[in-house]
């Protein structure tokens, strides 16, 4: 348990111009701090810290990353270091864009990341989340049941014409990056015990890419001067969505008659989806390809979907 004690110092001026600040007794001696040695003082903002050993030395398990001239994939590869089980990050830096980079990915995931230190042109990242590992289960349902209310919304939204409904599934699709990264990161970590943790590694992989899927739905239906759908494709996205919540059922009641109506079902779908590119007016198209896009990665997931219901 980490245990802070907040002391106050008076602060000292010495020959007219240098501040000085004592440092408290105990912990100098629990430290080994003696005269003449050297601390490191870090500078964030109106705090200093004060630590024996440099904050560049970082423990066996961090890793450092380097994202100097790489804004444009800073925040990737922090959520892939997160996603990888990494609990320490050195992060180096050569401008504050980058570093506002690394702050919004660990804003928008990277569940129990925060900002330990700051130094020039580096931070540290820590991980001090407590979360309880042994609820990976309940992590997983959640992001089911957010997908599930995406796909519903999504269709009320058009028929409806509820715009803010429509920007409701898009501003979702935060949630579910959360979890689908954070189950990975227990994965990757170990803390996942049951069944075939690689087939499942790539399911949670595969939902977070069809959420993305109903997320550019919703965001381009809910533009202001967004055309909703025709009803040729409401009736297609309908079909789409039901087809991904059978996955859904598959997943967690799994038996060989359904998967045998799953792939029926999509012999039936894709077919619907390819004649309708030859029949739709182009302000339908970009959604249709959307729908397409949907149909086939919900059906491409029964190779995994079976691996990870076979036990030996």
């Amino acid at each position: 348990m980490l245990r802070f004690v907040i002391v106050k110092r008076k602060v000292i001026q010495l020959a007219g111009k240098t501040l000085v600040v004592s440092l408290p007794t105990k912990w100098a001696r629990e430290h080994g701090i003696e005269k003449g040695d050297e601390v490191e003082v870090t500078e964030d903002g109106s705090i200093i810290t004060i630590s024996k050993d440099s904050p560049t030395h970082l423990s066996k398990s961090a890793v450092e990353l380097d994202i100097s001239g790489k804004k444009e994939m800073a925040k990737r590869m922090v959520a892939s270091l997160y996603k990888a089980g990494v609990d320490e990050i050195r992060v180096l830096y050569s401008s504050e864009e980058e570093l506002q980079k690394v702050k919004e990915v660990l804003q928008e995931t990277c569940l129990g990341y925060e900002i330990f230190l700051q130094g020039e042109n580096s931070i540290e990242i820590k991980n001090i989340s407590t979360i309880d590992e042994t609820q990976f289960d309940r992590f997983l349902r959640r992001a089911f049941h957010i997908m599930h209310t995406m796909a519903d919304d999504v269709v009320k939204g058009i028929e409806t014409k509820d715009k803010d409904l429509l920007f409701d599934v898009f501003s979702r699709d935060l949630d579910v990056n959360k979890l689908t990264d954070l189950c990975r990161r227990l994965i990757n970590k170990n803390a996942y015990t049951g069944q075939n943790p690689e087939s499942l590694y790539f399911i949670i992989e595969q939902l977070e890419k069809i959420s993305d899927i109903f997320k550019d739905i919703g965001k381009r239906l809910s533009k202001e001067d967004a055309q909703l759908p025709s009803k040729e494709l409401l009736e297609l996205i309908k079909e789409a969505a039901v087809f991904y919540k059978s996955f859904q059922d598959l997943f967690y009641v799994f038996n060989w008659e359904k998967l045998h109506a799953f792939r029926l079902k999509k012999d039936e779908l894709l077919p619907k989806i390819d004649e309708a590119f030859n029949t739709l007016e182009k302000k339908d198209l970009r959604i249709l390809s959307l729908v397409d896009l949907l149909a086939q990665q919900t059906y491409d997931l029964n190779g995994a979907l079976i691996a990870y219901h076979t036990t030996f």
